[in-house]
């Protein structure tokens, strides 16, 4: 069961991403937003942006849950679907 910091920390994570233009490249400034946040940039979070920043299309959450999964076979389910 997730914690209320680590719902915030991810909603953040997910508002941080969708205001960012869907350019490659942009990982770097979505991290550095996240920290002025106090958002902390667990390896989780951190395969999640690479994902996002390179995939080259859009993601919905199912599908960046498998391409995660591949990179890192404990990430869990919720680190990757908002409620």
């Amino acid at each position: 069961m997730m914690r209320g910091r680590e719902c915030a920390a991810r909603d953040a994570l997910i508002r941080s991403c969708l205001a960012m233009p869907a350019a490659s490249g942009n990982a770097s400034g979505i991290q550095d937003s996240l920290r002025q946040r106090g958002v902390r940039l667990t390896r989780q979070r951190r395969i999640l942006l690479d994902l996002i920043d390179h995939s080259g299309r859009h993601l919905d959450a199912e599908s960046l849950f498998r391409l995660a999964k591949e990179k890192d076979p404990k990430l869990n389910r919720v680190t990757c679907i908002a409620r």
